[in-house]
């Protein structure tokens, strides 16, 4: 993707797009690909026959395009933004209206002035006591977005931007290459090994499958573990349901025991379809261990499932997802802060309230003597205080997508230990953090280093936020997806630099710790052409990166997709690689 990105599409009820299971008739254009169901499609054509109507549009053929045009953005994949819901809460689609760009505004108000008025007058574009409409100028300044990447028409050429982009730099210096491992999988999201010294990676597909990888190379057909029958998911376009992590017990080579992270019906319901309201499709995320089975070391036994913890969800995305384990065997869970979008529950957001564990990363003891589910380890910061959940290790988090255990260096050690995150931020940037024992990482006060909430940032409560390592703004990317340390050893170069990338603009970067300035230096990761990456080497793959991945060796893999929907079998694994190593 080019330097003006986006964010993921979303639509105005924060669900993914969808193909609407009958025919559109009035905004047809959204069949293959938007937010309306046959219902709302009527309720919109209704709407604008009124209008019609009501300002005698039959022969102002002009207008009654625009107006449809405008009408139907409600249905548009990118809804959320457009109308900029985001982080309202009193959000009402009765009354809002959509960020339009400033030329095709300016066409809208000279075409339909006496329309404009009468929408004006329903919502936000409201001058109290004008008579008419604002001047084209001032109408278009009221209604443009904070992010001006979401403006009607523009938004519409997102899809080809991101096709269009090249991977590979006018120079190769420096760049790297991408092999391929595997392929035909279904949205892989994670790739891990099971600490056993046989160097299997375990790929796991967001619609409830695990595969495995074998050293040499064969992606076995037969699944490790399949549970499609209890994983929620759908063949939306990006939905953020799924099976969403998966990790072995340090002691795996002797317990057998291995960890998932899933979202799933709630109350035991039936598969919701695209039809029903938001507000129906509740659901809840699960972490629970698995063991081996005791005959086939590439099987897992699937009846084996204990539940160690389940978590209501208001809301379908940001559920967060990654499970670690530090050297005391103590287990890390990564949550999103619930959803929607501006963390708009309570007062103060799901990030800053401690009596539950959205918005956090919590630690627990799953090696139980007495058969519980898990204990809280004893060095837990708020084990002891009243009214916060003892689970907590950090908190004030937004949906952090994929966090890593830096291995530490081969020699001295140093850097062991550390918890790297990516949070995905809201309207302005992404971020970097390093996660430490009882901090607070500001959300929904700060996004990044900038304040988003007022009536938080400046308050007592905030002031002992940590700030990330490093912030990107959305001219660079709008979904920062989390990397590794690199520790192996194929690719010197890089060893010791944090590898990161931003999933929706497909950009790779590098942070290098620069230990005497006490700061983190970045660089962007330029991929080379078919010159320079050679043999079964290339620069270009898929255009979505989903995740990384790391080997029992500490090389580096990324997962990519060229369409990020659950059921497609269109995903690949790809090893890093630096040809001048």
């Amino acid at each position: 993707m080019c330097l003006r990105v986006c964010c993921h599409p979303q639509c105005l009820d924060y669900r993914p797009p969808f193909k609407a299971r009958e025919g559109l008739a009035f905004c047809s254009q959204y069949n293959a690909f938007g937010c309306c169901t046959r219902g709302q499609d009527s309720k919109i054509s209704r709407r604008y026959q009124n209008l019609v109507t009501k300002f005698k549009l039959h022969a102002r053929v002009k207008c009654a395009k625009l107006l449809a045009q405008v009408l139907c953005l409600e249905c548009d994949p990118y809804a959320a933004h457009i109308f900029e819901a985001e982080g309202n809460s009193r959000f009402d689609i009765k009354t809002a209206t959509p960020g339009l760009c400033h030329e095709f505004c300016l066409d809208f108000h000279n075409s339909c002035e006496d329309v404009v008025t009468f929408m004006e007058r329903r919502g936000k574009w409201v001058h109290r006591g004008r008579p008419s409409p604002p001047p084209a100028h001032r109408f278009c300044h009221n209604i443009r977005l904070q992010d001006t990447d979401y403006c009607y028409p523009a938004v519409k050429t997102v899809e080809e931007r991101v096709l269009a982009r090249k991977f590979n730099k006018e120079k190769n210096e420096g760049c790297l290459c991408a092999e391929e491992v595997a392929r035909g999988l279904r949205n892989p999201i994670a790739a891990v090994h099971s600490k056993d010294g046989t160097h299997r990676l375990f790929i796991a597909e967001q619609l409830g499958v695990i595969r495995v990888l074998l050293h040499t190379g064969q992606l076995l057909a037969r699944p490790f573990l399949d549970i499609t029958d209890k994983v929620l998911t759908s063949e939306n376009y990006a939905d953020e349901r799924g099976l969403l992590s998966i990790e072995f017990h340090p002691n795996y080579v002797r317990n057998g025991k291995f960890y998932v992270y899933y979202s799933t019906f709630k109350d035991n319901k039936t598969r919701p379809d695209n039809d029903e309201p938001f507000w129906g499709h509740g659901h809840k995320t699960v972490l629970s261990e698995f063991l081996v089975s005791n005959s086939d070391p590439n099987r897992a036994d699937g009846g084996s499932e204990r539940v160690i913890l389940e978590i209501p969800q208001p809301a379908l995305n940001h559920n967060g997802g990654q499970i670690m384990f530090d050297d005391k065997g103590y287990l890390y869970l990564s949550l999103g802060d619930g959803g929607m979008s501006g963390d708009p529950f309570g007062t103060i957001g799901n990030g800053q309230n401690m009596s539950n564990i959205l918005g956090t990363i919590i630690r627990i003891d799953i090696n139980t003597r007495d058969g519980s589910a898990y204990d809280i380890p004893r060095d837990n910061p708020f084990r002891d205080m009243f009214g916060v959940r003892p689970e907590i290790w950090a908190y004030g988090v937004r949906n952090m997508w994929r966090c890593s255990m830096d291995r530490g260096d081969k020699i001295t050690g140093y850097g062991r230990g550390r918890m790297f995150c990516g949070d995905v931020g809201q309207f302005k940037f992404e971020e970097i953090d390093i996660i430490e024992r009882g901090r607070n990482y500001g959300w929904r006060g700060f996004e990044g280093f900038d304040c988003f909430d007022r009536d938080l940032c400046y308050t007592p409560m905030l002031s002992n936020a940590i700030f990330p390592i490093h912030a990107y703004n959305h001219t660079v990317g709008k979904s920062v997806l989390g990397g590794y340390v690199y520790r192996g050893c194929q690719s010197p170069n890089l060893y010791g630099q944090y590898i990161f990338a931003d999933t929706w603009s497909s950009r790779f970067f590098s942070l290098t710790e620069n230990r005497r300035r006490r700061r983190w230096d970045h660089r962007e990761i330029c991929f080379g052409d078919d010159k320079y990456c050679t043999d079964r080497m290339r620069g270009d793959f898929e255009q979505f990166v989903l995740s990384f991945g790391e080997d029992e060796a500490g090389e580096l893999y990324l997962l990519a997709v060229p369409t990020p929907k659950a059921y497609e079998r269109e995903g690949k694994i790809y090893r890093l690689i630096d040809p001048e190593r």
